[in-house]
């Protein structure tokens, strides 16, 4: 069947300006490095800044100073070598100049008395108890310490002031102890034994107080009342950045 020419052109230009039905299809990866990396924002980076900022140097050495070190509390946790166990009395003898200057305890005085008492379960000296000052329990001839508290010759009670003001316990070998035992055995120790593990108490303290604590603690405060608006103040200038 003849077609017209004006029919067989007008389809040609309608197959022509139809629109393709699948349109090119980009890769993903060239559209993804097509995109430009987010831009950081400059509020969000100052702030982080601003919070990342050290503290000056001359304020950290002035609190350093100011606090001091913090002083390690005495427990009788590490005593289980002694806890409740039977120790027997040994001797009795006198804190010697000789051993002060050369172990450099200050904690007793110069012919302060002390007793030490021992393991009843081994033949060795390996575990004893030394106690400086008199109390009660150096009329005790055996001791037995329970949660820190003692008990005297198998009373069933606590021995009344007998707390000590400190409480080392040692789990090693030390020679202080060692010729502590010595200058007050009568008995010879075997020089292959030593005491492995001992308890040191002090039943007092010898320090003197004086009445300058009182300025010395009154001053301390007043610095560190300084400190702390001075701490403040910077910190609010390091958050108003």
């Amino acid at each position: 069947m003849p077609v017209r020419l004006s029919s067989a052109r007008s389809l040609n230009i309608k197959w022509i300006d139809c629109p393709p039905l699948h349109p090119p299809q980009h890769p993903r990866h060239a559209l993804r490095s097509l995109r430009p990396p987010p831009s950081p924002n400059p509020k969000n980076s100052q702030n982080q800044n601003s919070s990342l900022l050290p503290i000056p140097l001359p304020l950290l050495l002035l609190l350093l100073l100011l606090l001091g070190p913090v002083p390690a509390l005495c427990t009788s946790d590490n005593c289980s070598f002694i806890e409740g166990h039977i120790l027997q009395f040994v001797c009795q003898s006198t804190y010697k100049k000789e051993t002060r200057l050369q172990h450099k305890d200050r904690i007793p005085a110069i012919g302060a008395p002390y007793a030490i008492w021992k393991r009843t379960d081994t033949e060795d000296v390996s575990y004893i108890l030394i106690s400086f000052y008199e109390s009660p329990l150096f009329r005790c001839f055996s001791v037995v310490m329970s949660e820190g508290k003692f008990y005297c010759d198998g009373r069933n009670y606590e021995e009344p002031l007998t707390r000590p003001t400190q409480l080392h316990c040692l789990n090693f070998p030390f020679h202080y102890t060692t010729e502590l035992f010595d200058l007050c055995s009568k008995t010879h120790r075997d020089e292959n034994t030593q005491p492995i593990a001992v308890a040191i108490m002090y039943m007092k303290e010898n320090i003197k107080r004086t009445n300058k604590a009182g300025p010395r603690l009154a001053c301390s405060a007043a610095a560190l009342l300084l400190v702390s608006v001075i701490v403040s103040r910077l910190f609010g200038i390091l958050l108003s950045e």
